[in-house]
């Protein structure tokens, strides 16, 4: 699911909700889904409204936002390294299992 390239400014409630449906339909059916929500933040870039000094900001607000709703993991299209992301040669840090 992804919604910020089609919709540019489409709500974050809408995905959240979204994301909080999903996630209880899989609940529900005692299925263990991984849900990888995304934003499209750095692909907009200045066109969308996000600027280069808001744009990390941005990006973890929508993270805690998707996170909260049910999400396990967040891609982040066309976030470098110098942005604070990793590289795609970069081995991915050790984090604890929270698989929903």
């Amino acid at each position: 699911m992804h919604g910020n390239l089609s919709g540019a400014h489409a709500r974050l409630t809408v995905h959240q909700g979204e994301i909080r449906a999903i996630r209880a339909v899989a609940g529900a059916r005692g299925v263990n889904l991984f849900i990888n929500a995304r934003t499209d933040v750095y692909l907009l870039g200045e066109a969308g409204g996000f600027g280069a000094a808001v744009r990390v900001e941005e990006t973890i607000r929508r993270a805690a936002l998707y996170e909260a709703a049910g999400a396990s993991g967040l891609f982040v299209p066309g976030m470098a390294a110098e942005d604070g992301g990793r590289g795609q040669g970069d081995p991915p840090a050790a984090e604890p299992d929270r698989a929903r």
